[in-house]
């Protein structure tokens, strides 16, 4: 079994998870923009002892699918900078964003047509950049194979705007 938590000790709310084991997503389903859970991180004051704010994440994220987080103090401009970012890896032209096509580790491009949500009768519009955390090859987190832990794949073209 692979424990998640970074100090080698599951958290209350972290469950331990094997490389095998099948992730639980959300059933889709109609939600009004007011419905969606707004997750404030300044509430905690940066620390979350209890998991209060980890457990609103993990509900949010299992039982809606999405949220949004209010008091994370990251600065306006650099909010638009990764939009920016992202508008232009879209931009790029469909063969530069295939040589980095989504592998099984969740990182790189799907292109338009290829999610399908379960119980869905047709395909997802939306084209996808899958990443994570920058980690390199090495990376401890890497060799012990931990779900979702690999390093990045970066289109050749200027990728540093994708790392904002």
């Amino acid at each position: 079994m692979l424990s998640i938590a970074f100090d080698g000790s599951a958290a209350p709310w972290e469950k331990t998870m094997t490389r095998h084991d099948k992730l639980q997503y959300a059933a889709a389903k109609p939600i009004g923009i007011d419905d969606i859970p707004i997750i404030n991180l300044q509430e905690t004051g940066g620390l979350d002892p209890l998991g209060k704010t980890s457990a609103e994440l993990a509900k949010a994220a299992s039982e809606v699918g999405f949220f949004y987080v209010t008091g994370h103090d990251v600065p306006a401009d650099l909010c638009t900078k990764a939009m920016t970012a992202s508008r232009r890896f879209f931009e790029l032209p469909e063969a530069a964003k295939a040589r980095i096509a989504v592998n099984q580790f969740q990182r790189g491009w799907m292109r338009q047509g290829l999610t399908h949500l379960e119980g869905s009768a047709t395909h997802d519009a939306k084209e996808v950049f899958f990443w994570g955390r920058d980690v390199d090859a090495d990376d401890i987190q890497v060799n012990e194979a931990l779900p979702l832990v690999y390093p990045n794949q970066w289109p050749e073209e200027d990728a540093a705007f994708l790392r904002t």
